[in-house]
C-alpha cells in the first residue's frame, strides 16, 4: 500500500572499530560516516508494516475507550477490530495514530512505561527464536536477518569487535514525532530481551540515544541499567563480551532449528505480501468479513478510497476486485463441498448465489465438474465404523 524511497537523510550508517575505548574517534567515524552516502544511497522498504502489540499496549496504558481508539485510527485503513484482531498493522497507520497519541495525552513518559512492560514474547516469532538461541551472539545476528518480520522500516547491523558488539538500528522511514517513543521502546525492549536470555543485568553496557536529552531524561536511569548519552548520530547499543558469550537457559536445539525456519518462512510471506498490498488488503477485508462478500464499491469504503482507485492499484498489481473475489468463492466452496455435509444448494445460498444453477454454473467454469461431481471425486472413503 505504501511504495516509498527514503534518501540517506533518514539513515545513518556506521562503521565502528572500537568498543568502550577511543570514543571520540568513536563519535567522529559516526558522523563522518553519516555525510559520506548522503547523496547516494537509497533504500527501500520491502516489508511496510509493524506488529499491533505496541498499539495494543498503548491502548491498555492510557485505558483508552473502543470509541477514543476508532478516533485515533480516524483517516486510516483500520478499526479498534483491526488493533485487537491483526497481527500487524501498516506503519504510516501507526505512526499517524501515534502522533495523534503523543499530541492528545501529553505522556512525556509513555514510550519507558510502554517499554518497561515489554517482554521477549513481545517480539512474536523473532523473540521466541531469539530466547532459543544457544547464545545471545547467535541471537543477534538473528535479528539482524530476520528482524523485517516484526518491523519493517528499522534495519539492525551487528558489528563485532574485540570487547564485544555494537548494535545499530538505521531508520528506513522517517519517524517524525513519534521518535522518542519509538527509540525508547526499542532499547527497554532489547534490554529486558538481554536479561531474560542472559539471567543478569544489563549495567555494563552503553546506551546511544539519536536525539537531545528530554526534558524527562533523569527519568532514564529509572528504566535503563547501562549508562546513556544523547545527541548520537543513530540508535545504538554497546554490548560486552561476556554477555555474548553467556549460554542461554532457554536454548533448545530442536527449538532453535524449526524457529529459524518458521523465520525463514514468514520473511518470504511478508515479502510477497508487499509485492501486492492491495490484493493482500481486499483477501484480508473479504476474508473478516464472511459470505456473503460485499460489493468492491464496499470494500473500496472499508479501504477509505473510491472504487476507481482500488481498481486502479489491483490493476497495477495484475488483478481485480471480480478475480480476487471468484477466487476465493472458489476455495470457499471447494471447502465447503470437501470437509462439510452441507447440500449443494445450502452451500449456494451460503456463498451468495441466488440459486444452485447460478452456483453450478460458475463452479463449473473454475472446476470443469459440476459441484456433485467433485464432491464424489474428493470425499474420502466412508468409515464402516
Amino acid at each position: 500500500m505504501y511504495r516509498l524511497i527514503f534518501h540517506v537523510q533518514t539513515l545513518s550508517f556506521i562503521h565502528i572499530s572500537t568498543l568502550n575505548t577511543g570514543r571520540k574517534r568513536h563519535h567522529c567515524r559516526l558522523r563522518q560516516s553519516h555525510g559520506i552516502f548522503r547523496h547516494n544511497y537509497q533504500e527501500r522498504i520491502l516489508v511496510q508494516h509493524i506488529s499491533t502489540i505496541y498499539a495494543r499496549f498503548i491502548c491498555r496504558e492510557l485505558q483508552l475507550p473502543t470509541s477514543e481508539i476508532d478516533a485515533l485510527l480516524d483517516n486510516s485503513s483500520l478499526s479498534h477490530s483491526d488493533i485487537v484482531n491483526s497481527a500487524t498493522m501498516p506503519y504510516l497507520d501507526f505512526f499517524a495514530f501515534l502522533d495523534r497519541v503523543i499530541v492528545t495525552k501529553s505522556a512525556a513518559d509513555l514510550g519507558l512505561k510502554i517499554g518497561a512492560q515489554l517482554t521477549p514474547p513481545s517480539l512474536g516469532e523473532l523473540g521466541n527464536a531469539m530466547l532459543c538461541a544457544p547464545t545471545f551472539w547467535e541471537a543477534c545476528k538473528l535479528a539482524e536477518t530476520f528482524i523485517s518480520v516484526h518491523v519493517g522500516y528499522i534495519r539492525l547491523q551487528v558489528d563485532h569487535h574485540d570487547n564485544g558488539v555494537i548494535l545499530s538500528f538505521f531508520e528506513l522511514a522517517n519517524l517524525g514525532d513519534t521518535r522518542r517513543f519509538q527509540t525508547e521502546v526499542l532499547m527497554l525492549l532489547v534490554q529486558n530481551l538481554i536479561e531474560a536470555a542472559t539471567c543478569q543485568p544489563f549495567d555494563q553496557g552503553r546506551l546511544l540515544f539519536p536525539y537531545p536529552a528530554p526534558d524527562n531524561h533523569e527519568q532514564y536511569a529509572d528504566y535503563f541499567h547501562s549508562p546513556v548519552e544523547f545527541s548520537s548520530p543513530c540508535t545504538a547499543m554497546e554490548i560486552p563480551h561476556h554477555y555474548l558469550e553467556t549460554s542461554s537457559p532457554f536454548y533448545d536445539p530442536v527449538a532453535w532449528k524449526s524457529t529459524q525456519l518458521t523465520l525463514k518462512t514468514r520473511k518470504q510471506q511478508l515479502q510477497y505480501t508487499e509485492r501486492s498490498p492491495y490484493t493482500q488488503q481486499v483477501i484480508h477485508l473479504l476474508h473478516e468479513q464472511g459470505e456473503p462478500w460485499p460489493s468492491a464499491s464496499q470494500t473500496a469504503h472499508r479501504l477509505n478510497m473510491t472504487e476507481r482507485s482500488l481498481s486502479r492499484h489491483l490493476k497495477q498489481e495484475s488483478t481485480s476486485y471480480r478475480s480476487i473475489r471468484n477466487r476465493l468463492l472458489q476455495e470457499r466452496a471447494q471447502f465447503y463441498l470437501h470437509h462439510t455435509g452441507l447440500s449443494v444448494d445450502a452451500i449456494a445460498s451460503q456463498l451468495g448465489y441466488r440459486d444452485y444453477s447460478s452456483f453450478r454454473r460458475a463452479f463449473k467454469k473454475w472446476q470443469g465438474c459440476t459441484p456433485s461431481h467433485f464432491r464424489q471425486q474428493k470425499s474420502p472413503p466412508r468409515s464402516e465404523t
